[in-house]
């Protein structure tokens, strides 16, 4: 179990939700949902997520099918990966592209099926460190033919590190250890940098890098060098809440690139 919030932390964990706005989310679920799925199977995803329990179903969200947990944040994931999150992104990169896209942090895979329908020509690899949200990423990547699974952690050197769960879910398991000494540590996990998976596919330099990795991006953007001079679109999610300097060091590493802010929590960096 997650070790309880310190409220005396700078970095404190967001509330839960009330059972009020739990019962409004879920009924903007049910009606987004309903005329796409079967009826039995998406009440009974809501029914356990109303009482906490975590089982595996396969829900249409935005036009895919997508399998996720109940009582995790897979499905609110899902609707914004597939969503709008990466519209303007897309639009103004070229549908013939033909590089390589790196997915650090692939969670449950809907990114990578994102850029995979939209970059049908580039080879896109997916990283993902915990075993558990690996999992449920290969079943819903199967049938991607230009996708490449990596069970392992993005960071500023190759190796092996602790996973820890730091209170956040299933969605923010980190590298770091950045509110307590004592967090859980799930399991030991490889690591590998982003110049070795650019080396190692064969390529000169990546198309696309996104990064979603709960605060490990501070130390890749204090040593830029040996990759981001290799990435033509860095698309990375800046966890300033978890890691205090993240934003100052992403400026510094970015500052003779053109930067801009994508709806929601990505930041998008081109050469």
């Amino acid at each position: 179990m997650p070790s309880s919030p310190d409220p005396l932390s700078p970095n404190p964990a967001p509330p839960r939700p009330t059972f009020i706005r739990r019962l409004r989310w879920h009924w903007r679920m049910l009606m987004r949902l309903v005329r796409h799925n079967p009826l039995a199977t998406l009440l009974g995803f809501l029914l356990l997520n109303l009482l906490g329990i975590k089982r595996v179903f396969r829900l249409v969200v935005r036009g895919e099918a997508v399998w996720l947990r109940s009582a995790t944040p897979d499905y609110d994931v899902a609707v914004h990966s597939l969503g709008g999150e990466f519209n303007t992104l897309i639009a103004g990169l070229s549908p013939d592209a033909s590089g390589l896209i790196i997915d650090g942090g692939g969670y449950i895979g809907t990114v990578a099926m994102r850029f995979a329908r939209a970059f049908p020509n580039c080879r896109i690899l997916t990283l993902e460190p915990s075993s558990e949200n690996l999992a449920l990423l290969r079943r819903n990547l199967a049938h991607l033919g230009n996708v490449t699974i990596i069970p392992k952690a993005i960071a500023g050197r190759s190796g092996s590190a602790p996973l820890f769960d730091v209170g956040n879910r299933e969605w923010g398991y980190s590298l770091l250890a950045w509110r307590h000494s004592d967090h859980h540590i799930l399991e030991t996990v490889e690591t590998t940098t982003i110049a070795e998976l650019i080396d190692g596919a064969g390529f000169a330099r990546a198309f696309v890098v996104k990064l979603d990795i709960e605060g490990a991006e501070r130390d890749l953007l204090l040593d830029p060098g040996p990759w981001l001079g290799r990435t033509d679109v860095l698309v990375m999610e800046l966890h300033e809440r978890l890691v205090p300097g993240t934003m100052d060091a992403y400026a510094a590493a970015t500052a003779q690139r053109r930067n801009w802010k994508l709806e929601g929590e990505k930041h998008v960096s081109m050469a």
